[in-house]
């Protein structure tokens, strides 16, 4: 008889706060799941992002080099005076000129200016004759400016970088 006045009195508050209980950790497991999908596609756009920015870094490294230097300054397009102040030479930067990585997807192009003659600044630990000048026909300094622009491939992912050296090189015609 003792029971049946315990069950009365109840009234299903056990069931309810189950409900609430299971409803909470709901709300919480669809919210992690969120933030789980958030980070996943925050750390894959990173991951893209490095991939292009690589491509235009190996791009500029590979151009840097004295003998794609001296390929500008010799085998380029010459522009007319009135080009951009103080351009002389564009070379395009595409195909095997270029970056291209089949595994990644990244490829990258770009183009490289020579600038007109200056004379070169003193360097630290190598002797310099008046020959290394500009005007008695030597060496001449010049400013090499490459401009790289990645993308990755099936993707938005793009990445332009710009760098410049200044490198001796013979006079050009």
């Amino acid at each position: 008889m003792k029971q049946t006045r315990y069950a009365k009195r109840e009234q299903g508050s056990a069931l309810l706060w189950g409900l609430v209980i299971l409803l909470v950790m709901t709300v919480i497991g669809v919210a992690a799941s969120r933030m789980a999908g958030t980070d996943s596609r925050i750390a894959g756009n990173q991951m893209m992002y490095m991939l292009t920015f690589q491509g235009a870094d190996s791009m500029l490294r590979k151009s840097a080099s004295l003998f794609e230097v001296l390929r500008t300054a010799e085998s380029t397009t010459a522009l007319p005076a009135s080009a951009d102040a103080g351009v002389v030479r564009l070379r395009t930067l595409s195909g095997a000129d270029g970056y291209s990585d089949a595994a990644s997807g990244v490829t990258a192009a770009g183009f490289a200016t020579m600038g007109s003659a200056q004379g070169c600044p003193p360097l630290r630990g190598v002797a310099m004759t008046t020959e290394m000048t500009p005007d008695t026909g030597g060496l001449a300094c010049r400013v090499f400016i490459t401009e790289a622009n990645a993308m990755l491939t099936g993707t938005g992912a793009r990445s332009r970088h710009v760098e410049g050296v200044v490198k001796p090189v013979p006079p050009t015609p």
